[in-house]
C-alpha cells in the first residue's frame, strides 16, 4: 500500500478541497478560451478533470506556456488579489471541468478554516518556487535540456504508470512544448 507524501502538490489541493464547499461544475471543450484579459476569471478553480493550457502574450504577438495544469491543480488565484490585471490566457487542451469560487467565498471559508488558507498558501508557494526553478534553467540550460526537464516534469504530474514499468504521458503538440520551453517547433521535433 502506497501512502502519501503529505507535502505533494495532490496533498495540498486534496487539504485544500476539503474545507471549500462542492459547486456545480462549469465545463469546457477541448480549445474553448477558459479566461484572458478580456474575458477574465473571477474566481479560483479547481480543475476535476481535463488539462489546461496557461499562456501569457509576448511583445512579438506570439505566447510562452505558463504551465500546464490538469485535474488536481488550481488555476485563476490572481483573482485573490484586489483590482489586478493580468495578460494570462487559458485555454482548455482537452475537454475540462471546473470547481470555482469567487475571492470572498474564499476569504470567508479561511476564516472559518484557518487550514484552507495554509493549504492555499503551500499550493501557489510551490507554484511559485516550480515557476523560479524553470526560470533558471531557461536562463542556464539548452533547449534539449529544458526539453527534458519538461517531459520529466510532465511524467511526474500527469504520466500513468504502465504495466512494463514505463510512465505514459498525456500527448501534447509540438507547438505547446516548443511554447513550453522557449524554442521553435522545428527544434523540439
Amino acid at each position: 500500500m502506497e501512502i502519501a507524501n503529505p507535502n505533494t502538490p495532490a496533498c495540498e489541493a486534496e487539504d485544500a478541497l476539503m474545507y471549500l464547499p462542492r459547486k456545480a461544475a462549469t465545463c469546457f471543450r477541448k480549445r474553448q478560451l477558459v479566461f484572458d484579459q478580456h474575458h477574465p476569471l473571477d474566481a479560483v478553480c479547481s480543475i476535476l478533470n481535463g488539462r489546461v493550457k496557461v499562456t501569457l502574450p509576448l511583445p512579438n504577438g506570439s505566447e510562452t506556456v505558463v504551465d500546464i495544469l490538469s485535474a488536481g491543480d488550481f488555476l485563476g488565484e490572481h483573482s485573490l488579489l484586489p483590482s489586478t490585471s493580468f495578460s494570462e490566457r487559458a485555454v482548455a487542451l482537452d475537454n475540462v471541468s471546473l470547481m470555482s469560487w469567487t475571492a470572498p467565498e474564499i476569504e470567508q471559508q479561511c476564516e472559518r478554516h484557518p487550514q484552507l488558507a495554509i493549504a492555499l498558501i503551500r499550493l501557489f508557494a510551490r507554484r511559485g518556487l516550480d515557476h523560479q526553478a524553470r526560470l533558471q534553467s531557461f536562463a542556464l540550460d539548452k533547449t534539449p535540456e529544458r526539453l527534458v526537464r519538461f517531459l520529466l516534469r510532465l511524467a511526474e504530474r500527469l504520466g500513468t504508470p504502465t504495466a512494463d514499468g514505463c510512465i505514459a504521458i498525456p500527448p501534447l503538440t509540438h507547438q505547446v512544448m516548443a511554447d513550453y520551453v522557449g524554442t521553435t517547433r522545428e527544434m523540439v521535433n
